[in-house]
């Protein structure tokens, strides 16, 4: 449904699952949580929701890759409220030889005055060496497109494709990463079908989106969390 033709009885269902979220978090029983805000997401798609889900969610992580791969979530669904998410969430991004992204990151929190002023100066430099790094990345990616282009496997194209991605060429990206799908032999598969599916959810083809997502479906060894709140946010597109 549209935003304003929410059908009958989603209202009194909305309120159902938000009494037996209060009776969990009341428990502190995190397990019991997680299922209601499943529930509560698909019916609604609110950041606060999802603020909460992912809150539970990562505090039994303990792999970089899959934390990255659950703030990648956080910041899609607008659910990032806390500055030093931004700041982790970009230096696991800088750690990823991904400059361009981490700086959209940083620069967002710093304009949305999150950042807290005892911080300001560590992620003004934090800023300043991904804008140097970013900048770097931009005056190389033409050679970095033929290189990945003749590559005959497809690891080149998806790192190609998430720097395009972090420059805000979408299209760029998704060229090259289902360039790279194609072709195969790629570190990350999970990846690739993440920053896919955030490509085209970014050029509003969210149908695409959707079918990226549900492709992490087929990626072995997927951590189990990740691939449950992928396909639960590609759920809430097609709304």
């Amino acid at each position: 449904g549209g935003g304003g033709s929410r059908k009958a009885g989603e209202a009194p269902k909305e309120n159902l699952f938000l009494f037996k979220l209060q009776c969990a978090s009341d428990a502190s029983d995190n397990a019991a949580m997680i299922p209601v805000l499943n529930e509560l997401i698909r019916l609604n798609s609110k950041s606060t929701y999802w603020n909460t889900l992912l809150r539970i969610e990562r505090q039994d992580e303990r792999d970089d890759h899959n934390t990255l791969m659950l703030y990648r979530v956080m910041y899609d669904t607008n659910a990032m409220t806390v500055g030093g998410d931004y700041i982790e969430m970009s230096q696991l991004l800088g750690d990823a030889a991904l400059p361009s992204e981490a700086q959209t990151v940083l620069e967002k929190a710093m304009s949305a005055g999150l950042i807290a002023d005892a911080q300001k100066e560590r992620t003004n430099r934090l800023l300043n060496s991904f804008k140097t790094r970013a900048e770097a990345d931009k005056k190389g990616l033409a050679a970095l497109d033929a290189e990945a282009t003749k590559n005959p496997a497809g690891e080149l194209d998806v790192k190609l494709g998430e720097v395009y991605f972090g420059t805000g060429d979408y299209q760029g990206a998704v060229t090259a990463i289902n360039r790279g799908i194609g072709k195969g032999q790629i570190k990350h598969l999970d990846e690739a079908y993440v920053y896919l599916g955030r490509s085209q959810v970014a050029l509003k083809n969210n149908a695409e989106a959707k079918k990226a997502f549900v492709g992490l479906k087929a990626v072995p060894n997927i951590s189990p969390r990740v691939l449950k709140l992928w396909e639960l946010y590609g759920d809430t597109l097609s709304r």
